[in-house]
């Protein structure tokens, strides 16, 4: 696992499939969520809205630029998604030889 990976989330994959790993994925009454589907199920998007030229940079022979990026994503098309719950079980050490 390199940094990248810990920057969007996958941690790993298995049958194809890219896991992720998100804090924001809910839990249902004591058990976690698994979340699977294609891509196109939720797009994402981004788009700069405010660009602005500052004044020279000191000791530089350039200019600074502020602005503003928006991003987000949605659900488009549930049906292309499947979830399931499943309870999370503390590895155990039972048949381990030391």
């Amino acid at each position: 696992m390199n940094n990248s990976n810990l920057l969007n989330g996958e941690i790993g994959r298995l049958l194809g499939f890219r896991i992720i790993s998100a804090p924001t994925v809910p839990t249902v009454a004591g058990r976690e969520v698994v979340i699977a589907g294609h891509p196109m199920a939720t797009p994402f998007g981004y788009q700069i809205t405010e660009v602005e030229e500052s004044s020279m940079l000191p000791f530089r022979f350039t200019r600074a630029i502020t602005g503003l990026q928006v991003y987000g994503g949605s659900v488009i098309r549930p049906e292309a998604l499947a979830t399931a719950e499943h309870d999370v079980v503390e590895p155990t050490t039972a048949g381990a030889t030391e």
